[in-house]
Formats: C-alpha cells, structure tokens, sequence
C-alpha cells in the first residue's frame, strides 16, 4: 500500500526452506523422515493403537511431519528421541494383543 515501504524477506523462513529443499535432496534424510512419519501414521490410524500410545504417553503424542516447517520436525523427532522405550512397549502390546489381525501385527 505504500510505495516507500521496502518488502524485507524473513530470514527464519528463508532458512527454514532452504534446510528444507537441502533434506529432501538425501536420501537417508528422506528414509528417516519417512519412517518417523509411518510410525505416527501406524498408531493415527486406528483407535485403538492409539490408546495403546496414549496409555504409555499420556502428556506428549507423536507428531505429524509438516511439509513447510522444518521445526515441526523437530518436535516429531523429540518425541520419538525421549519415549523411544514407550512406543516400543506399544508397537510390542499390539504384537502380542491377540485383538489385532496378522495385518496389523
């Protein structure tokens, strides 16, 4: 709206596309990511393995993956860093739970 004001580019957003554009170039990146993403996808999917998590995570949840924040992802990979031995717990109760088809275990 006024001419005199000059367009500044914000530098975390800046920085946030090129970290971005630069992980999707790796492969390995791409795995990992992929796999941290699966992972909520498993448990998202169905209520009851959703509760599985929850009964051993009550305070924090997995997180979705964002395409566009790159500290979405850090949030993702906090949780699975520090309650790595819950989701295991979960991922071996829904093994071992004879309510869940072959599919499923």
């Amino acid at each position: 709206m006024n001419p005199r004001v000059f367009y500044v580019p914000c530098a975390a957003h800046s920085l946030d596309l090129v970290v971005n554009n630069a992980a999707k170039n790796s492969l390995e990146v791409t795995n990992f990511f992929g796999i941290v993403q699966e992972i909520y996808g498993f448990f998202s999917a169905s209520i009851s393995r959703w509760d599985e998590i929850m009964k051993r995570m009550p305070t924090l949840t997995l997180k979705l993956l964002s395409n566009t924040r790159w500290e979405s992802r850090f949030d993702a990979l906090k949780t699975l860093c520090f309650n790595m031995d819950k989701i295991y717990d979960a991922v071996y109760s829904i093994f071992t739970n004879n309510k869940y088809d072959s599919e499923k275990k």
